[in-house]
Formats: structure tokens, sequence, C-alpha cells
């Protein structure tokens, strides 16, 4: 019997205070290229990188290569996203791409896909494709159109974002479309953005959505209210490309000159290359686990690790599952917390092959391995620290 145990650290009565270390990354590290548009991280927790030249997999200790010479249909990436199933998706000039971890499908003007700028996959897997010619969505075996015609704002969509309602936001530079499954609903400066130009949506837990303008700043809009953000209030540029937001609903901003920002809702905190960024222009941004931030720049790639620098009191709180038996013949069995209840589980081979599926439902889940052939198989499981692999032997 097997005991994991993942400890969440859960912290008051002093404030903690956190320094930023940076770890950076270029070719000569093994990415393909150094101007990375986009980042996306799989089930598996392996970090995928959108560069000008293919796309490159990061499994926290060997990165590898991916080109068109073996399957992908363009080597300019422009989008990223992994589905439920831990495949990757792959928006390029010339269409898109698919890749299971085995094999690569893709999808080009046949489908009547190509100039892919933004990409996002729904609750229902359901994949997002945003052109310069409209929007797309496939369901896995049909394709649906979407226009000015239809309510779309304008037809080259540069950013998609799905919100907790699953409310899509389409970014253009002529403003914002939301489109619901049913009604559409544009922003414009006439509504209270500053700019038309609006590169990213976000939208944190209190359902305040947050609009990036690439000269105006930065928007949050309540449903009521508008309020704008700039230099003048200390945030890092008025040039953004991108944004994101964690659980606690801070806002991780990255600008086309000057670095990024993080901003709780009250004060910015600025980063740039004087701090170990390993560049200013800051194209993509994408937090592993809530705590890491991985940045994607036009000279490389920077990881920013929060490192403690004191002790404040603190009370551990277990998240404990037990798998067993392992090593197995047939069966293992996965014994959770009610704090587990409804996580996604899946198992992998050692390469990443999705091989299983299945959400934990019950406090002991039972998992057949009985036809899988003998060796070292991955269980991953999604828990609100993030996504925890643990290994598991067939014999």
């Amino acid at each position: 019997m097997k005991k994991i145990t993942l400890l969440l650290f859960i912290l008051f009565l002093t404030p903690m205070s956190w320094s930023q270390t940076f770890t950076n990354f270029t070719t000569s590290d093994g990415l393909g290229a150094n101007c990375i548009n986009a980042i996306a991280v799989d089930l598996l927790g392996n970090k995928w990188f959108g560069t000008t030249n293919g796309v490159t997999k990061f499994d926290g200790t060997t990165w590898t290569n991916y080109t068109t010479e073996n399957g992908l249909i363009d080597n300019l990436i422009y989008s990223l996203a992994s589905d439920k199933n831990g495949a990757i998706w792959i928006g390029t000039n010339t269409g898109a791409s698919m890749f299971d971890g085995e094999k690569w499908i893709t999808f080009g003007i046949n489908e009547g896909i190509n100039y892919v700028r933004s990409l996002a996959i729904d609750a229902d897997d359901n994949k997002w494709f945003g052109t310069v010619n409209g929007v797309l969505k496939y369901d896995g075996t049909n394709w649906t159109k979407y226009t000015t015609d239809d309510g779309l704002i304008y037809n080259c969509v540069t950013a998609i974002t799905i919100d907790k309602n699953g409310t899509k936001w389409f970014c253009t530079p002529q403003g914002v479309s939301k489109f619901d499954g049913t009604n559409w609903e544009s922003y414009t400066t006439v509504n209270g953005l500053p700019s038309n130009a609006v590169y990213k949506v976000a939208v944190d837990s209190q359902e305040n959505v947050w609009f990036a303008t690439l000269g105006k700043g930065l928007t949050k809009f309540d449903g009521i209210n508008w309020k704008t953000y700039t230099m003048t209030d200390g945030m890092i540029s008025d040039y953004i490309w991108s944004l994101t937001t964690d659980k606690q609903d801070n806002l991780w901003i990255t600008s086309s000159n000057n670095g990024i920002s993080k901003f709780n809702g009250t004060e910015f905190e600025n980063y740039d290359m004087k701090d170990g960024l390993i560049g200013n222009n800051t194209h993509s941004i994408t937090l592993e686990n809530n705590s890491e931030a991985w940045i994607g720049t036009f000279t490389g790639l920077s990881r920013l690790t929060p490192k403690k620098t004191n002790t404040s009191k603190q009370v551990l709180t277990d998240y404990d599952f037990l798998i067993y038996p392992n090593p197995t013949y047939n069966k293992i069995y996965i014994k959770i917390e009610d704090m587990l209840l409804n996580s996604k589980l899946s198992v992998h081979t050692i390469d990443g092959k999705l091989i299983k599926l299945s959400v934990l439902d019950t406090n002991i889940n039972e998992i057949d391995l009985s036809n899988f052939a003998s060796g070292m198989y991955v269980v991953a499981i999604a828990t609100p620290k993030g996504i925890v692999n643990k290994k598991v032997i067939k014999l």
C-alpha cells in the first residue's frame, strides 16, 4: 500500500511576504525558437510553447520540438490549448493541428480553416478557433462558422476567452463580442472601452470582465461601471498583449515593451529585465498550479517562481488519497477524501499517451488495468492545487 499526501498550506495570522525568482530558457536549453506566441499546460503538467519555429514540449526535464517534419501543419504558431483528453491543439497561419501524443491530425483549407489567431476549448470539449475570417466551432464532427452576419462585431478574432458560465468572449481590433450560445452582445468605445483594439479578455471569480488594450491600458467592467487603469496608476505599460487571473483574482498582465504587472485590485507589482525577466516584450503568460508563471517573450522564456522569505504561522491540511495495490496485476483502487470528489482522473502511458479517463465520483474508485500491458503508467488527478501525477506499475 502506498500513501500519497498532497500538502496544502493555509496561511493566516501574519501576512506572508514573497520574493520572486526568474529562471530563463532559450534555444540553447531546448526551445524551438526564442519568440514564443502561446503557452499551454496539459493534463500531465507538460508545458507546451508555440513558437515561430514549431511547438516545444517541456516535461520538466526534457525538451521536445515538433515541426512540419513531424506532422505539424505550419511552423508559425499563434495559439495553443489542451483538451480534456490531454491532446494539444495548435493554431497556425495555414490551419490547425491536433497531437494526442502519438498521432497528428491537421485541419486546413479543406475544412475551411486558416489564419488561426486564437483558440479555446469549452467544457463540452468543443474547439473554438478565431481566424481573420470569423470564428469556427468544431464539435468533433461538424464545423460551424460565425461572422459579422451572425452578430460578431468584426471578423478578425485575435483572442478567445470562455468564462465559468460558458460564455465566449471574442476580441477583435474593432471591439469585443460575447456569445452565450444564442445571443450576441458587443462592446466598443461607445459602451466604455478606452479603445476598440482589445487583445485579451479575462473574467475573474466575481464575474468582473477585464479588457486588455494595446495603447490605452486595462479596463474593468463590473456589469454596470467601467474603470480604466494605465501607467499613471502604476501599471507597467499601457500596451497590453495578454492577461490571465489566478485563484486569488490577481491579474497577471504582459506588455509589448516594458515587462509584466501583477495587479491585486489595488496595487501593481511590476517586473522587467532588471528583475531577471528574459525580455521586456512579453507576449504570452500561463500560470501553473496557481503559483509559477510561465512568460513567453520575443527573446526567450521566463519562469517566475515565488520564494517564501519569512516564517508565518501555518496550518497544514492534507489532501490524502491512497492508490492500492501498487504494483498490481489487474485493478487499482483510489481512495479519496470528500474534497476530491468529482475530480478528473486520467491514466497515461509513460510517454504521455492517454488510455483512460474518468471522474472520481465516490470515495473509493476502482480502475481496471487488467487489459493493460505490463509496465509503468502515470495516474494524473486534477486537484484544487493543480495536476498531481503518480506512477503505477502493472505486473
